[in-house]
This record gives structure tokens, C-alpha cells and sequence, in this order.
């Protein structure tokens, strides 16, 4: 069974949206005073995209957990949701958004939107496209192991961010730790 057109579409829109992000980033991000603190998290982060797309191509190839055309299509939903999700996070942090770990000078906390319930949003929205384009190909298991990787790799990147804003914003950032989920509402 091929992929059909929906699920081009839905790549698409996530391949275009990935590749306006890194440029409003570099446009809005150009004179913003900041100190980095990434450690390597944006290398693992690009590494795991790399990795769990090839995965879900093959997995898709070989037929591996398969699944039928109806439950590939709700793949594809998931797909466009994660990347809007993904977008309103970006979208409600403004310049403050970077793809590397910064913590800016006249940075505050924002806790409004998803960042109400969520503090790192952004990657909620990854994980739910990554879950739909391998469901969208056809594999459930293209999911699981699209998962792993990027809870193996947002464990780190959170570790390094919540790092960086504990040591700028201290006790505040504290409070808003202790009311709100890392990347999935009720479970982590």
C-alpha cells in the first residue's frame, strides 16, 4: 500500500514549516542579547529528526507493523495537529524562541497558552507529528521507535533548558516547575 497524497501534503507542510522556524529564528533572533547554553542538545535533536524519519521510511518499505489505511489517515491528522501545536508554542514565545538552549537578558516566563499546563510545548508538538508520520506511512512501530528516540533525546534537551532557566529566573521558575507537566500533560 502506498502513502497516499494527504500524507505528501502533510510531510510537506511539516518540512515547510520546520524550514520557515529556522529562519524566523535567525531573523527575529539577530539582535537579541542572549547566552547559550545548548551542550550539544540541538546536534542530538537534529540527529534524532534524521533518524526516526529514515526509521519510519524503512519501517513503511518492509511492511513492519503494519497498519490499515483508515488508522494511517488518522496518522496524518496527527501529523498536521503536532506541527500547529508546535507553531502556536513558537508562536506565543515570540522572539524569545531559539532552536539552541539561550537564556535572553530580557527574557521572562511565560506561562500563558500552552505554557499554562506545559512547559516545553514545542516538543509536545514534535512528538505528535513524529507519532503521525509513522502511523501516516503505514507503521506502527515506525511510532514506538519515533518515540523512544525522542523521549531519550528531549530528556536530555529539557535537562539542559530547565538547567539554564533555574539559574536565570531561580525560585520563579521553581514555582512554575512545580504546577506544570515537562512535555505530556499527567504523565511526564
Amino acid at each position: 500500500m502506498d502513502v497516499g497524497i494527504q500524507f505528501w501534503i502533510a510531510f510537506s507542510i511539516w518540512m515547510g514549516t520546520e524550514f520557515v522556524i529556522a529562519i524566523r529564528n535567525r531573523v527575529l533572533r539577530r539582535n537579541v542579547s542572549a547566552t547559550k547554553k545548548d551542550k550539544g542538545s540541538l546536534f542530538f535533536i537534529l540527529f534524532g529528526v534524521w533518524l526516526a524519519t529514515a526509521a519510519a521510511f524503512q519501517f513503511h518499505m518492509h511492511k513492519w507493523g503494519w497498519v490499515t489505511q483508515s488508522v494511517a489517515n488518522v496518522g496524518v491528522f496527527m501529523m498536521i495537529a503536532g506541527v500547529a501545536f508546535r507553531l502556536w508554542a513558537i508562536r506565543i514565545l515570540g522572539q524569545h524562541f531559539s532552536l539552541s538552549v539561550s537564556v535572553d537578558v530580557d527574557q521572562t516566563i511565560v506561562q500563558h497558552g500552552p505554557y499554562k499546563y506545559i512547559r516545553h510545548p514545542a516538543y509536545t508538538g514534535t512528538l505528535i507529528t513524529f507519532v503521525g508520520l509513522g502511523i501516516g506511512l503505514n507503521s506502527w512501530i515506525a511510532s514506538c521507535v519515533s518515540i523512544m528516540i525522542f523521549l531519550l533525546i528531549y530528556a536530555y534537551r529539557i535537562h539542559v533548558e530547565e538547567a539554564a532557566l533555574v539559574s536565570q529566573f531561580q525560585d520563579v521558575y521553581e514555582e512554575y516547575r512545580k504546577r506544570t507537566w515537562k512535555l505530556i500533560p499527567f504523565l511526564y
